[in-house]
């Protein structure tokens, strides 16, 4: 099960660098993705991944990071049929094969709006150039998208209703869970080993978080493991990332080190002046080498901090951009003073 090879050596949107990861250590890509981007491509990976551990340690990583894609397609082929009849039970949907959306589309000049179901059918809206005509241009999304809405959430509603029921009594299912702990159970087991190899460290939470990390890069992605064999929470964990010419620290300024942020910006967004849901902002993000130092530090409100990690709200018909938090919109400490905060 999980994509295959020649799936994967086809897939022309995906980077040669991803794929290498993927056939290399039989990975899934989403997987592939993230090692590559938080570790490097497979010559690093090949020399650094499964150091420190036994012979079978590579081929646990594989196997713990592919049942969640075994358990996703086993969820898929049992609600295959699904989406469809919530389709043709909402009111205000028709069910179409793309096909026949465009050939309708050109027979009666009526605006439609989609979402795919399966592999061939497609939940459809019709609306006539009248109906959206009529409407402002504030209401326009409304009239093409309610009933699309409406079907989104039955979709959900049934299929988080058939998941539950799947985790229950579905003997495939269970099996893929009681691999996928066994395997992390033994994957905790070798973390354990390692750090008994050396007891005279330091066994406080933060000590051994590091030492994991550093001792094993495939833990860079996998905080939740790291949890597991430090007794901590996985926000915890996941506080402490590597950084080139480092190595793994922690990524939060301590409290002391905001408290002067807050105090030298009086407070204050230093780009628009806000004081309300404010936040310290690494000028330059851990993950790039920036440092846990007041230099690198900056307040920011809620809205230009998403900002500055490339978010955008905007009205409705211009679109919108998540926040990717491993990356900013400037390129150095000086540009955000002088450029970007006057935006």
């Amino acid at each position: 099960m999980g994509t295959s090879r020649e799936a994967i050596k086809e897939n022309e949107f995906l980077e040669d660098a991803v794929k290498e990861v993927a056939l290399r250590f039989n990975l899934p890509v989403i997987t592939s993705q993230r090692l590559r981007n938080k570790i490097g491509g497979v010559d690093v990976l090949e020399e650094v991944l499964g150091a420190h551990g036994p012979p079978e340690y590579l081929d646990l990583v594989s196997c713990r990071e592919r049942i969640p894609k075994q358990q996703a397609e086993r969820f898929d082929k049992l609600t295959e049929g699904l989406k469809k009849w919530v389709a043709e039970t909402t009111e205000g949907i028709h069910v179409f094969n793309e096909s026949d959306i465009d050939e309708y589309r050109r027979k009666t000049g009526t605006i439609t709006q989609w979402r795919s179901i399966d592999t061939t059918h497609y939940a459809v809206v019709l609306k006539s150039k009248v109906d959206v005509e009529d409407c402002g241009s504030e209401d326009r999304g409304s009239v093409r998208a309610g009933e699309l809405g409406i079907f989104r959430e039955k979709s959900y509603e049934k299929r988080e209703r058939v998941e539950y029921e799947l985790k229950r009594f579905d003997s495939v299912w269970q099996g893929l869970e009681r691999e996928r702990w066994q395997v992390e159970n033994q994957l905790v087991d070798i973390y354990r080993d390692f750090l008994d190899q050396e007891p005279e460290q330091s066994q406080t939470k933060k000590s051994v978080v590091i030492r994991l990390k550093e001792a094993f890069p495939y833990l860079r992605v996998a905080s939740d493991l790291v949890a597991r064999t430090a007794d901590c929470s996985t926000g915890y964990a996941k506080q402490f990332k590597y950084v080139d010419g480092e190595g793994v620290a922690d990524s939060e300024a301590s409290s002391k080190l905001k408290g002067d942020a807050l105090e030298r910006d009086e407070n204050t967004c230093v780009s628009c002046g806000s004081t309300e849901n404010l936040s310290v902002h690494h000028i330059v993000p851990r993950n790039q080498g920036g440092p846990n130092e007041l230099e690198n530090l900056a307040t920011l409100c809620d809205v230009c901090h998403y900002r500055a990690h490339g978010g955008r709200r905007t009205k409705a018909d211009e679109g919108s951009q998540p926040a990717d938090y491993s990356t900013v919109e400037y390129s150095s400490v000086d540009e955000f003073w002088s450029t970007w905060i006057n935006q």
